[in-house]
């Protein structure tokens, strides 16, 4: 039995780990996307909820 690695094993092997290390960069990218999405959507709720709340003739803060 032959256990020498051939050309088309090595390709293989090498566009393996190319693509498995492409999936972990674009895992890490898109999870720090997610972040800041998350981030600015709270964010904003917060902004909005506040405001109505400012805003609010019937609210006790509206009047002070």
């Amino acid at each position: 039995m032959n256990n020498h690695p051939t050309r088309a094993n090595d390709h293989l092997l090498r566009k393996m780990w190319q693509t498995k290390g492409a999936r972990f960069n674009a895992h890490q990218r898109l999870e720090g996307r997610h972040r800041r999405s998350i981030f600015a959507t709270s964010l904003l709720s917060c902004y909005l909820v506040g405001i109505s709340l400012y805003c609010s003739p019937s609210a006790p803060m509206a009047q002070i």
